[in-house]
């Protein structure tokens, strides 16, 4: 049986999604999945309420976007999805490859320890938390999307400042090697220094004008 991904018009073993079953008659199509696994074989990940994920300004909480996407408990993502799961104070990033399997870097996604990119579950990439999908266009086609992700399956260089888990997904789907949350994080010491800056200038400023009119 031949199996399609909709959105590319690839042949579903091309992208490596062969080695999973699939219920037999299933279409492997973006549209068909959301469809057909939601309502009649939704993948067994649980969704518990996520207080860090509470509206603010222009961006939710835990690191997701006001358009970012929740998705519904069971519902299956479209292939090459960039998703997200939050956590306190930031969110998760892996890209999905179908079958209910994400790629993602494992380190911090269940507590402070360090961990390879892995292909895992939904349910274990989510953990009890919420599923979320990103939009936006993508720079590359779903199945190098996939090829791209699985490609680094086993590399254990995580660096939280340069290569963390959306740093991952963001070469996965745009080629860019970039993480907004980190860039985010960043803003606020840069802010400071700035200030810390500026404030001891007018102090030598001050003192020098002091010192000329004395």
């Amino acid at each position: 049986m031949r199996q399609l991904c909709h959105a590319c018009n690839v042949d579903a073993q091309s992208i490596g999604l062969g080695s999973y079953p699939i219920k037999e008659g299933m279409q492997m199509t973006s549209q068909s999945l959301v469809t057909n696994f939601s309502r009649t074989c939704p993948y067994p990940y649980a969704v518990r309420a996520d207080a860090e994920v509470a509206g603010c300004g222009n961006r939710l909480r835990g690191g997701l976007r006001r358009n970012d996407r929740r998705l519904a408990e069971g519902e299956e993502p479209a292939l090459g999805s960039h998703l997200l799961t939050p956590r306190l104070g930031f969110a998760h990033h892996g890209i999905y490859v179908g079958c209910g399997r994400v790629v993602h870097y494992g380190a911090l996604a269940h507590g402070l320890h360090r961990g390879p990119v892995e292909e895992v579950s939904l349910a274990h990439f989510t953990h009890g938390h919420s599923l979320w999908a990103r939009p936006g266009a993508a720079r590359f086609g779903c199945e190098e999307v996939i090829r791209r992700a699985r490609s680094r399956i086993g590399e254990n260089s995580y660096r939280l400042l340069s290569n963390n888990c959306e740093h991952f997904s963001e070469w996965c789907l745009r080629g860019e090697h970039r993480s907004e949350q980190v860039e985010r994080a960043l803003v606020l010491p840069r802010r400071l220094a700035h200030g810390i800056s500026a404030a001891a200038v007018a102090l030598l400023t001050v003192s020098a004008i002091s010192s000329w009119w004395s």
